[in-house]
């Protein structure tokens, strides 16, 4: 019934993780989970104890199952040894342990990702993919997680929560579990519930604050952050979205300095191809200048905002003018 080594492989690190989740649930006797549920990260074990204890028989008639978190994570020697533990596995179809290695992010040019995909070829070997949705199939991925989790979304909630959360994955199917938590299992979900759990109107997604702040709106963008703020949206994280960001379009001034192309930038950056003309304008309006400073007052900002916890909020208010300031003082580049 369950194969002996199984390969999650992908982007879509929610999905992995729920379908390791059912694995575990699925595989192992609740009974005897104690014993025969071992789970290892970046960290825990070498790769020889790891093999060790997927060798240990299971008690009882259960299976046992051992999972590897974040492989990618791991020095990349040790990714190979997993990877190659993962390939001997596979060639046995009587074994009494299952080894599930979750490998979101895997570099696919080198050996371990190779190694991976070749479990399909192996008699107990099996690779499960889950790659990320497409920017413009996103509504579709949440319907489809929130029907898994039986939460019942109406027409246009699925897309209102794509517009106010933005493309992480993770971030979407948190708010789907504040829907859960606030509205109950099997209660249906309209445009309007959506805005008022996640606490934002329209157009208030917290990635538009850095866009404000770069595209020259520097008094739109602290408009945003006071409204963001006000609804109870957490300042660390508002000040981890700025910095995301000023690092992502330096990284693009630099590129274009350099002549790269826009497909050149796309590959370099890890930027989505549809964000892509946005990030080269915003880079395009600002000399690469100005982003040493802004830099130093976001890492600046970081410091005040973990060591002073009762001003956290005029602290981003704060670095967001001097962010402004900065950003109109080193503006209309034409290159």
């Amino acid at each position: 019934m369950f194969k002996a080594v199984y390969a999650f492989l992908g982007d879509d690190e929610i999905r992995i993780e729920a379908k390791a989740h059912s694995l575990v649930e699925n595989a192992v006797e609740e009974a005897y989970r104690a014993f025969n549920f071992n789970q290892f990260a970046p960290g825990d074990a070498s790769p020889r104890e790891i093999e060790e204890t997927a060798q240990e028989y299971p008690m009882g008639d259960s299976r046992r199952v051992v999972l590897v978190r974040d492989l990618n994570g791991f020095p990349l020697e040790e990714q190979e040894a997993i990877a190659e533990l993962g390939y001997r596995m596979a060639q046995v179809t009587d074994s009494t342990t299952t080894l599930a290695l979750l490998a979101s992010g895997l570099d696919r040019r080198r050996r371990p990702y190779k190694r991976l995909v070749a479990l399909d070829s192996q008699p107990s070997g099996q690779v499960v993919r889950f790659e990320a949705p497409k920017p413009w199939k996103l509504d579709k991925w949440v319907a489809e997680r929130a029907a898994e989790r039986g939460i019942r979304l109406e027409k246009g909630a699925a897309q209102a929560l794509v517009d106010l959360v933005g493309d992480s994955l993770r971030m979407l199917d948190g708010e789907l579990t504040k829907l859960e938590l606030y509205l109950g299992a099997g209660t249906p979900v309209d445009v309007e519930a959506v805005e008022k759990v996640v606490g934002r109107r329209r157009g208030e997604s917290p990635w538009n604050l850095p866009r404000k702040l770069l595209s020259g709106d520097g008094a739109g963008a602290q408009r945003l952050a006071a409204r963001l703020l006000e609804v109870g949206e957490d300042p660390v994280f508002l000040l981890s979205v700025l910095t995301r960001y000023v690092l992502e379009i330096y990284q693009v001034s630099l590129l274009l300095q350099e002549g790269a192309s826009r497909g050149n930038i796309i590959r370099e950056v890890g930027i989505k191809p549809f964000a892509a003309d946005k990030a080269i304008a915003a880079a395009r309006g600002i000399s690469p200048t100005a982003f040493p400073q802004m830099l130093q007052a976001l890492k600046e900002c970081d410091k005040f905002l973990k060591s002073r916890t009762k001003q956290k909020k005029v602290l981003i208010q704060q670095v967001i003018g001097r962010l402004a300031l900065t950003a109109a003082s080193h503006s209309g580049r034409s290159t």
